[in-house]
């Protein structure tokens, strides 16, 4: 699948067992297909989100989104993220914090204290 032809679900942390509800749900692609193990890929683009957002580079942030066809972002607040490639994230992981420095990039469709829906902008 190339994913700049389509649109996908960017599921965060990628390898939650629920994601594949989303792909249901929605009919959308999820990014990479692996609803169920973490992806190397998927990990890779959670380090780079996670340390643009860090950072403050929003439009690294928003080009990011775009090139590899993300549509719209869900955040599983209360995810198992204890892999070792992604235990440092900062902003991927704190509410608060994602929502501050993600207004100009994402449009939030659902919040709650379990999981997060947003729209790329």
């Amino acid at each position: 699948m190339n994913l700049n032809d389509t649109k996908a679900i960017f599921n965060v942390p990628v390898h939650y067992s629920k994601n594949i509800f989303y792909q249901t749900f929605f009919e959308m692609p999820i990014l990479d297909g692996y609803p169920s193990r973490a992806n190397l890929n998927s990990l890779k683009i959670i380090n780079r989100l996670d340390a643009y957002l860090t950072e403050g580079k929003i439009n690294e942030t928003r080009k990011l989104l775009h090139s590899i066809g993300v549509k719209y972002v869900i955040i599983n607040w209360k995810g198992n993220i204890n892999i070792p490639e992604v235990s440092h994230l900062s902003i991927l992981i704190n509410p608060e914090k994602f929502y501050n420095v993600s207004k100009d990039i994402l449009e939030p469709l659902y919040s709650s204290p379990e999981v997060s829906f947003f729209r790329v902008l």
